[in-house]
């Protein structure tokens, strides 16, 4: 026998750990340890036969109530009212068991699961959901068989047969939600993403380049954004950022930005969908060049780069019409004065030899060809660890060490061409990226993180040109990941992200639009003699049946053998002997009318095992079953005269 109350306080203490695990990273210490200590104390009290309990934990709730109420004014309201949230859900658990003590925690449970999305909007939230719904249709059922009778227990198998039942409920609603999730408008601003509070903020791009300021510099594994697109050359994949055009100390900053207003020629037009991860600057990352930006508010600055107009917390997604593989032409007038200040400690070796290249290269093309020339002479190799340090890190990277990761090559390459007299600016984005060919994206890191060098040439713009690529060793093996079953999975796992975000988190009333749109087109398109064919209607005509086929199923399903051996004797007697059978008729009725010796026994065997709350055994099944089968084969069987008297 399975004791009801005792299911019900294990489901209650699993509900209560589902809502609190996503809050437990962003609760102060107090929320945090204040619950399981109550669901403890609780148990402890319970087991020893305590009463009055809820005086005790009142007052505990008064009192946090008064100290989270003090921290406001210094404090988040956000932070406060969620942990004051946790203290009422270890309240509830600690607490008396009774129906009303069990819904209040199923109210709150579903409260402080809504508040962790204030945090964070992941697929585990969905998860969590997913299960609490469960948990809690469970409980609602047994939560009626308790109410009745306290002390109720049932027979394991009856009791796995009631948990049968109660998980319909959630599986039935399932439909509708994903129905009225797309249905359902959505706010033109994102009300909710402006609630939200992120954890660990991610950067999109470094604002500052300082090459020396540390011996060591390793990019971590943390995702930054997603762009949904087609597979380019690795040539290609430059994820342009952030300008920085001005030299302070040994550091390259973003600067006022020049009037001159630039735009994309050439190249090969592409067309991606940016997913950056909340949290980051405002500046949005494009593939360069960027030509426009759609479905976010954008400022556009003359040297093309891109800043949200609104907050930087909560989910975003935008297009980028970009073009690979050309230059940006400058309109007007360039300020080369501005592009070619050099560093205030410049080495002297390195403006000798900008000296020379000045000397040597005619046009500003050539020029730069010599200086990439300097750089593979040098034999530079590309190195994150034991990096330059020290008053001039630029000259000794160049003719001391060689060694030095990008921040390195383009602050170098930068400063050697605007000491030949070429316009020169540094550029912060990323380079690369891991393409996921289940969902048709990429996945950029942190570790991807790179800066690289735009040079004016007359007559053409802007052209990029990369240092790092002129090392020895090319510069390979940045946050390059190798094929494996870990990194198939982390694929897999990421394709799962990338669809909870695009399908759930950054839909919003602009993409129902388009949905909307697209279909009102396919109809568009749809043409009525397509309803002639012979496929489409084999199609319309199978999907009625089967939907007709499940729910016969569904419904057979769900009665018992008894029932449904019950059900077929009545049919059979109708079509036997012709008698009328309605809802009322008794079953001994119905055979002592009849007078047959089978129908009198299939009586007696059912009526001796259903009329007494007892399930039928097999052999009686079997019997059942066989005398079925001889009253429709066979002629009526009178009862014998004995058997009358």
């Amino acid at each position: 026998m399975v004791r009801i109350d005792r299911v019900l306080a294990w489901l209650a203490a699993a509900i209560g750990l589902l809502a609190y695990l996503p809050l437990f990273p962003y609760l102060d210490p107090v929320a945090r340890a204040f619950l399981p200590l109550a669901w403890l104390a609780g148990r402890v009290a319970e087991r020893w036969g305590m009463r009055r309990r809820g005086a005790v934990l009142a007052a505990a709730v008064v009192i946090l109530f008064f100290y989270y109420t003090a921290r406001l004014p210094n404090g988040d309201l956000v932070a406060a009212a969620v942990a004051f949230l946790t203290v009422l859900l270890g309240a509830r658990l600690a607490g008396e068991r009774n129906p009303r003590t069990y819904l209040q925690l199923f109210v709150l449970a579903f409260l402080a699961l809504a508040a962790s999305s204030l945090y964070s909007l992941s697929a585990w939230f969905l998860a969590a959901l997913g299960l609490l719904l469960v948990l809690v249709a469970v409980s609602l059922v047994l939560l009626t068989f308790r109410q009745d009778d306290p002390d109720c227990a049932l027979p394991a198998r009856e009791f796995w047969r009631l948990i049968g039942l109660a998980l319909l409920l959630p599986v039935g609603s399932l439909p509708l939600i994903i129905f009225f999730f797309f249905l359902l408008p959505r706010t033109q601003f994102p009300l909710w993403s402006n609630l939200q509070r992120t954890a660990q903020p991610t950067p999109v791009a470094s604002e500052r380049v300082e090459p020396g300021a540390v011996p060591t510099q390793d990019g971590r594994a943390l995702v930054v954004f997603r762009a949904a697109g087609p597979r380019l050359s690795e040539e290609s994949l430059y994820w342009r950022a952030i300008v920085l055009n001005e030299p302070v100390g040994n550091a390259w900053v973003r600067g006022p930005v020049p009037a001159e207003e630039s735009v994309p020629v050439g190249g090969t037009p592409v067309t991606v969908t940016m997913y950056p991860e909340p949290g980051g600057a405002a500046t949005l990352v494009t593939l360069q060049y960027p030509r426009q930006l759609r479905g976010v508010r954008v400022r556009r600055s003359p040297d093309q780069v891109f800043s949200r107009t609104s907050g930087t917390e909560g989910r975003l997604a935008y297009d980028s019409d970009s073009t690979v593989g050309g230059t940006l032409r400058v309109r007007g007038e360039l300020d080369r004065g501005r592009y070619l200040k050099l560093p205030d400690r410049t080495g002297t070796r390195i403006l000798a030899e900008g000296q020379r290249i000045r000397q040597q290269g005619g046009d500003a093309a050539t020029r730069i060809a010599l200086a990439e020339a300097f750089f593979r002479d040098q034999s530079l190799f590309y190195a994150t660890r034991d990096l330059p340090v020290g008053g001039d890190p630029l000259d000794r990277f160049l003719f001391v060490t060689k060694r030095g990761n990008c921040e390195f090559f383009a602050a170098a390459f930068a400063t050697l061409l605007r000491a030949a007299g070429v316009s020169a600016r540094l550029v912060g984005g990323y380079l690369g990226g891991d393409y996921n060919d289940l969902g048709g994206f990429y996945v950029v890191t942190e570790e991807r993180a790179h800066v690289w060098v735009e040079a004016f040439v007359p007559g053409t713009g802007w052209v990029s040109s990369d240092p790092s690529r002129l090392a020895v060793d090319g510069g390979r093996g940045r946050g390059a990941r190798r094929p494996g079953v870990l990194h198939s999975a982390r694929l897999v796992l990421d394709y799962l992200d990338y669809s909870w975000n695009v399908l759930v988190v950054t839909y919003d009333l602009d993409r129902q639009i388009r949905l909307a749109l697209a279909a009102r087109e396919q109809l568009q398109r749809a043409h009525l003699s397509d309803l002639r064919q012979p496929g489409l209607g084999w199609l319309l005509l199978a999907v009625p049946v089967a939907i007709l086929t499940l729910a016969v199923a569904l419904r057979w399903r769900r009665r018992t053998p008894a029932e449904r051996l019950r059900d077929r004797f009545l049919r059979t007697l109708q079509n036997r002997f012709g008698v009328a059978v309605t809802p009322s008729t008794g079953l001994f009725a119905l055979a002592h009318r009849l007078q047959d010796e089978r129908v009198g026994r299939f009586v007696d065997v059912y009526g001796a095992a259903c009329y007494s709350d007892r399930t039928l055994t097999t052999d009686e099944l079997r019997l059942l079953r066989n005398l079925l089968r001889e009253i429709r084969r066979k002629a009526p069987v009178k009862f014998s005269s004995s058997a009358d008297t």
